[in-house]
């Protein structure tokens, strides 16, 4: 690789490894990593589907454009420590490290707009890294590798960071269905075709984190505001199964998200005390909840989910439907198969069946984060995710109709009201082979595949264009 593709911070992520394992000794974390490795095999999954999944990566990585992998890092917390993310092929439970840090095409894919000289900046680099990751971004560069699309790993707290040093003039937040549907290289080049001089190498900014809760994009908004730059448009997914009701549940999601905002307040001040910030000396439990290579992709997950199980009344949560290799095939066998079914959803169980009155807040909550978001400077862009019948299937009948009311009538610049129907999507943009080429089938009920973020997103880059010809 030339001197002027790889920029000047080895020494950096040298440095970085040793003194992420002398934290980690002086920590001691031994007897906790100890515990954590030796429940693994509570969840391994079965051997036929590891080999499976990792025949699909190595061909996923071998697709990719000549540097944009580093197939020799096998493990999450060493790609972290590295300054390597992680790209995920949707569908597939492992990952491979990426450095876009070393490659300008790939950086601009993941951080598209933002001038060369972030790529080469060793101090946000340190900074960023030593963030929470676990959010990830879909990305229209990884997706054409992968039948499905492709996400990257990245911290959404970090995000902050950037906007810190290098603003934005495209911000997106939203849960993981907003993160999932709008791939940020994608919307930059279709704004960059759509004649608005300043939009024309717009900075476009991930700042989603999965389950963001209003009050979750209020804080979020505020912190970035905090920073005292300003952004041209705010772009706000508003889940439909997260975001409108209020869960028992939701009161540890929002305590989770709150903890990870105010160790970014407090990291700010720490100064060379910053090294013992939790996500840097502990990075093992990234590493379980995203393995590269190992069989024990649902470990942190599950050890999460019976946690919040012991400390709340919530039940089974139920994202995918295994469907047959014939039903895949078509939106009218899809619908037909999907017809009737009801799958909990982790906010939608236990409400009324008759009224919508116990929603009436989420209007005040919505309005609370459109403010704050107005804090930036921006326009705002408000859309409802689309998503399919199923997620909604155990909600009472006046929950969506109820819902999408209200969003209509929020104080956006632009609001995008419109059903996945009324927006063109079908089942079949939610539909995965998982791993790819297996004729194993899976429907998402929430995440769209590869068609379906191109589709939200080009929407999402006409809502925008639509806006600045107001």
């Amino acid at each position: 690789m030339s001197d002027d593709a790889r920029p000047p911070h080895d020494e950096g992520r040298k440095r970085s490894l040793a003194s992420f394992w002398t934290a980690f000794l002086l920590g001691g974390s031994l007897s906790l990593l100890a515990g954590a490795w030796g429940l693994k095999t509570l969840f391994a999954p079965r051997a036929g589907h590891v080999r499976q999944d990792r025949a699909a990566l190595d061909e996923f990585i071998a697709s990719l454009p000549p540097g944009d992998a580093v197939p020799d890092v096998e493990s999450p917390r060493v790609a972290k420590s590295l300054h390597l993310f992680i790209a995920k092929p949707l569908g597939l439970k492992s990952g491979a490290a990426i450095d876009p840090l070393a490659s300008p095409q790939l950086f601009s894919a993941l951080f598209p707009g933002y001038p060369d000289s972030m790529r080469r900046d060793e101090g946000l680099w340190q900074d960023y890294f030593s963030r929470e990751f676990g959010s990830k971004v879909a990305s229209d560069r990884l997706g054409a590798a992968a039948p499905d699309g492709a996400a990257a790993f990245y911290s959404w707290i970090g995000c902050v960071d950037v906007f810190r040093r290098y603003g934005a003039d495209v911000i997106l937040l939203g849960a993981s269905d907003t993160a999932q549907g709008v791939a940020p290289d994608l919307l930059a080049k279709l704004l960059r075709a759509g004649g608005v001089p300043a939009l024309a190498n717009a900075r476009v900014l991930s700042c989603e984190t999965p389950t963001m809760l209003p009050e979750v994009a209020r804080d979020t908004a505020a912190l970035l505001a905090g920073t005292g730059r300003r952004a041209r448009w705010v772009v706000y997914g508003y889940s439909p199964g997260n975001s409108f009701t209020r869960a028992p549940e939701y009161d540890d999601i929002l305590a989770d998200k709150r903890a990870t905002m105010l160790a970014y307040r407090e990291n700010l001040t720490l100064g060379p005390l910053a090294a013992w910030d939790r996500p840097v000396v502990f990075p093992w439990t990234w590493n379980d909840l995203l393995p590269l290579r190992t069989d024990d992709s649902q470990v942190m997950l599950n050890l999460l989910q019976e946690d919040r199980a012991e400390r709340s009344t919530r039940r089974a949560v139920k994202f995918d439907l295994r469907i047959p290799t014939e039903v895949a095939q078509s939106s009218q066998t899809l619908a037909a198969f999907t017809k009737g079914r009801r799958l909990p959803h982790p906010f939608l169980h236990d409400l009324a069946d008759a009224g919508c009155g116990e929603f009436s807040d989420a209007a005040r909550r919505l309005e609370d984060a459109l403010e704050a978001m107005r804090g930036l400077g921006a326009a705002t862009l408000l859309f409802v995710d689309p998503t399919t019948g199923l997620e909604l299937s155990t909600a009472p009948a006046c929950y969506a109709r109820t819902e999408r009311a209200m969003v209509a009538r929020a104080p956006a610049a632009v609001v995008d009201a419109a059903d996945a129907a009324e927006m063109g999507f079908d089942p079949t943009d939610f539909t995965y082979e998982s791993p790819p080429e297996s004729r194993r089938y899976w429907l998402n009920t929430t995440h769209v595949n590869k068609r379906g973020t191109e589709k939200l997103t080009r929407r999402v880059a006409a809502d925008i264009l639509r806006g600045e010809g107001r």
